[in-house]
């Protein structure tokens, strides 16, 4: 658990938890973004957690899919689907 979403999550002390995702997204790259959605993703799988972590890692992922990564402006704004996509 190097992650500092990570870490922030599994601390017990709240004030290590306020604004700890909108200050990494705010300084993080795409690639950095989308690798914390996948340590995120893994996190909130793994059984062995606590419940309340893994649904605060699931609701972090969600928020860096949904609103997050998609603000970035290294995706295009426009595309096409390819043919084999549409079937």
């Amino acid at each position: 658990m190097n992650h500092r979403l990570l870490e922030a999550i599994s601390d017990p002390s709240q004030q290590a938890r306020v604004g700890v995702l909108e200050d990494f997204a705010a300084a993080a790259s795409f690639e950095e973004l989308c690798a914390a959605a996948r340590a995120l993703d893994t996190f909130a799988r793994d059984t062995s957690h606590n419940l309340y972590q893994r649904v605060r890692a699931i609701l972090q992922t969600y928020a860096l899919y949904r609103y997050l990564i998609p603000a970035r402006s290294e995706l295009s704004r426009a595309g096409r689907i390819p043919h084999e996509g549409q079937v």
